[in-house]
C-alpha cells in the first residue's frame, strides 16, 4: 500500500510540474506565460536562441534545436535534432508562448536516410487523449518542458505559474 501511495504522489509531482503541456484536438501542444515590459519582445526572443526565428511577426519555428534529454532513456535518443514550431502572443505585460509540432529527426543508418518522429506518438496514449503514465516517458516531458521554459524566458521576464 505504502509503495502505491508513494508512486501516485510521485507521479502526480511530475504531472503538476509539467502543467503547461496539454493535449488539443489530439495534438501534444506546451504553452507558458511570462511577464515582461518590454517593448520588443518577440526580436529579444528571437536573439535568445540561434536556432530559433520568426516566420512572421508572431510566428516561428526552431530547428535543430538540441535539449540532451539524453538520461532520461526515451526509446529514441533525444540528443537527436529537435524541431518545433510556435507562436508568441502578447498581451499587455505578459507574452505567451505556444508550442505545437514536436518533431525528432533521426538518421536511420540502414537506410540511409532521415525519419521524422512526433513526439505526441511517444508521449500521448489512448488514440492520443490521455498523457503516458511511465515514469521514463514523464521525465523526459520534464526535461523538455525545462529546456522550452528556458529559450524563451528573455532577459527581466518572470514565469508566471498559474
Amino acid at each position: 500500500m505504502k509503495l502505491v501511495v508513494t508512486l501516485l504522489l510521485v507521479t502526480a509531482s511530475v504531472l503538476s510540474q509539467n502543467n503547461n503541456f496539454k493535449i488539443e484536438n489530439e495534438h501534444l501542444i506546451w504553452r507558458k506565460k511570462y511577464q515582461s515590459n518590454s517593448a520588443n519582445i518577440v526580436e529579444l526572443i528571437d536573439k535568445n536562441h540561434p536556432k530559433i526565428s520568426f516566420d512572421n511577426s508572431n510566428v516561428g519555428k526552431g530547428r535543430n534545436l538540441n535539449c540532451l534529454c539524453r538520461s532520461y532513456h526515451f526509446s529514441i535518443d533525444f540528443d537527436w535534432p529537435l524541431n518545433i514550431n510556435f507562436e508568441v502572443a502578447i498581451v499587455d505585460s505578459t507574452y505567451i508562448v505556444t508550442v505545437t509540432d514536436f518533431v525528432v529527426q533521426f538518421d536511420d543508418e540502414s537506410y540511409n536516410k532521415t525519419h521524422d518522429y512526433f513526439l505526441e506518438k511517444y508521449l500521448l496514449v489512448k488514440n492520443r487523449t490521455e498523457f503516458s503514465d511511465k515514469k521514463n516517458k514523464l521525465k523526459a516531458m520534464e526535461c523538455l518542458n525545462n529546456y522550452l521554459t528556458k529559450i524563451f524566458l528573455i532577459p527581466e521576464a518572470q514565469i508566471i505559474t498559474e
